[in-house]
């Protein structure tokens, strides 16, 4: 089966290309440029960036401060720092290094699925009740745990014994329930919400509901004159665990929760290793993400080029400013109707099978694979994906148009409708830049002026929705550098003219200037035999992901292709590679 994501990844550099700290800023240099560079936008898809809610907060308006539709310079300028960054050979610095991943491998058959059962095995795993002691976090271990059957009706899990209904919520917990030990199998059968002889105390706890699961557990009441204190270190790994539901969260629970909230737990000798909410619970892989990046990539007493322009925290300013693009003037109707957009939501590396390096043949690499690299730098293709409702709606980016239906439902992975604006739309912003080599100008040309060639077209990706197809820009940029010295040296250029000293000038000899450099600087293994830096093999794959026109000509093929695959038809069961090493190859539909 062949993998399918509406993103890829370029691939790391192997050496960072350093570069020297910028010189003061006290004063203008006479070698260096300092000027403006004007940038043209057209947009060739629906775009988005988000504003404020309206008055009655039912739907999310367009960027649009003092009511003028724009796009931040914020947002400008985060796409042209990465983009820097790749082509410049630059750090792989924004990422969170000590950051460890969870996982929950259950049904896994591969080596992750081996590792984690028997790391969780039934014999491994201990129950308690974790409570809060004098501002730290502690365990009092139970002395058995035991399964339960019963049923869940819709969000709650019914167990039913005589003529009694108990009653849990998923992923919540009833406490002071009573149930008679079994005598084998660990499976409790007799079960009470008050005292009886022969009876123990304990606690019954759900999980989520899945379809045709009908077990769940009973934590018994705990030893409370000891406990085990679960170290700073595994509450903060457990806080950061972004993909945890937060119904499942424990230490939420504990808030509201004085008496203590069951949990199951695992331990590295008398230390708590990891805990849930359930025996099956996430655990965090031993390695951090920055041990999946070479030290080179990350190391901060190495300045690239991407710093020395766009500054360095608590180090030098930036010496480039962003402004907001504002609308042109003079164009109507340019919003889209209302429209509730597609659930999207935070990126999944914990899917290891599209973010890390992984060889064609054996077992694949996961985050405990020290050996296996980062792929890269994550970017989103170009999508031409539809709005209205029509035959290819399971391509669109939209779940419903028509303004009576827009509401958004009663969930909290739903965003409020919005009104995108046209394709064809266009904006006008600047750059300013202050104090810039030959080159550094160069760098911020080569990836705002991208390669014009007779038969492709490419196209910056800008704003939010970009999976769904929202977000492609056609930029335009143009130069303008100011003579400092001319422009201090008079108030008036003739009659009542401000002598701004400034003049347009061509960007190819700056552009030139900055591949030259990069090609004598590049690695040989880099660099290749390529005698342009487009056709170096990264920098070939960043082209093929802003070529626009495997979006216009694609059709339905390219829709499908570039997709995120489904849950719920079991896509990623197999957990097919995404592959990067050669690009989709898109036959034009008749008449395109």
């Amino acid at each position: 089966m062949e993998a399918k994501a509406p993103y890829n990844f370029i691939p790391l550099n192997s050496k960072v290309i350093t570069y020297d700290a910028p010189a003061d800023f006290d004063k203008y240099q006479e070698n260096k440029h300092s000027g403006y560079i004007m940038i043209d936008f057209i947009t060739k898809t629906p775009f988005y960036i988000r504003g404020t809610a309206d008055g009655e907060g039912k739907t999310c308006e367009f960027f649009a401060p003092g009511g003028i539709k724009k796009i931040p310079g914020s947002s400008i300028r985060g796409m042209v720092r990465t983009l820097v960054e790749i082509v410049s050979g630059g750090k792989f610095s924004f990422l969170e290094k000590d950051k460890r991943l969870y996982f929950r491998a259950v049904g896994e058959s591969g080596s992750l699925g081996k590792y984690y059962r028997n790391l969780i095995k039934m014999s491994s795993v201990y129950a308690g009740v974790i409570k809060n002691k004098d501002n730290k976090y502690i365990i009092c271990p139970s002395n058995k745990f035991y399964k339960i059957r019963g049923q869940f009706i819709e969000k709650s899990f019914v167990v039913k014994y005589n003529s009694t209904n108990i009653v849990v919520e998923e992923f919540g917990f009833k406490e002071d329930i009573y149930f008679k030990e079994p005598k084998k199998n660990n499976l409790v059968f007799e079960i009470r919400d008050s005292k009886h002889d022969n009876y123990i105390k304990g606690y019954l706890v759900a999980s989520g509901n899945i379809i045709g699961k009908n077990i769940q557990w009973i934590v018994g009441v705990p030893d409370t004159k000891h406990y085990l204190l679960i170290r700073d270190k595994v509450i903060k790994l457990y806080k950061s665990d972004n993909n945890r539901k937060k119904e499942a969260d424990l230490l939420k629970k504990l808030e509201t929760h004085n008496r203590g909230v069951p949990c199951f737990y695992i331990k590295e000798g008398n230390e708590v290793r990891a805990f849930g909410h359930t025996p099956y619970f996430r655990i965090p892989y031993d390695c951090s993400i920055g041990e999946h990046v070479p030290c080179c990539l990350t190391d901060d007493n190495l300045t690239d080029m991407a710093e020395s322009i766009f500054g360095k925290p608590q180090k030098w300013a930036s010496r480039v400013f962003f402004e907001d693009a504002e609308i042109c003037p003079n164009q109507k109707d340019v919003s889209l109707e209302l429209a509730l957009p597609k659930i999207l939501s935070t990126p999944k590396p914990t899917s290891f099978q599209h973010y890390l390096e992984q060889t064609s043949d054996g077992d694949k690499k996961h985050w405990n694979n020290k050996d296996a690299n980062i792929r890269g730098y994550k970017l989103f293709w170009h999508r031409k994906t539809p709005c209205k409702d029509n035959d290819k709606r399971q391509y669109g980016w939209s779940e419903r148009t028509a303004i009576d239906e827009c509401q958004k439902p009663s969930d909290e992975v739903h965003t409020l409708p919005i009104k995108p604006i046209k394709e064809g739309t266009k904006f006008k912003g600047r750059i300013r830049f202050e104090n810039l080599s030959s080159v550094e100008l160069g760098a911020l040309l080569f990836v705002l002026d991208l390669p014009d060639e007779s038969d492709k077209v490419y196209c910056h990706k800008l704003g939010l929705g970009k999976p769904l197809g929202l977000g492609s820009v056609k930029i335009t940029p143009k130069l303008f550098i100011i003579d400092r010295k001319k422009r201090y040296s008079s108030l008036f250029d003739g009659g009542d003219i401000w002598a701004l000293a400034e003049r347009e000038y061509g960007i190819s000899e700056y552009i030139d200037n900055f591949e030259k450099d990069m090609l004598d600087k590049m690695s040989p293994e880099d660099r290749g035999s390529a005698s342009k830096l487009w056709n170096t093999s990264r920098l070939a794959i960043l082209k093929m992901m802003l070529d626009w026109k495997k979006a216009e000509n694609g059709g339905d093929d390219w829709l499908e292709k570039t997709r995120y695959m489904s849950i719920d038809n079991k896509e990623f069961k197999e957990r097919a590679i995404l592959q990067i090493q050669k690009p989709f190859i898109i036959v034009p539909l008749p008449n395109q």
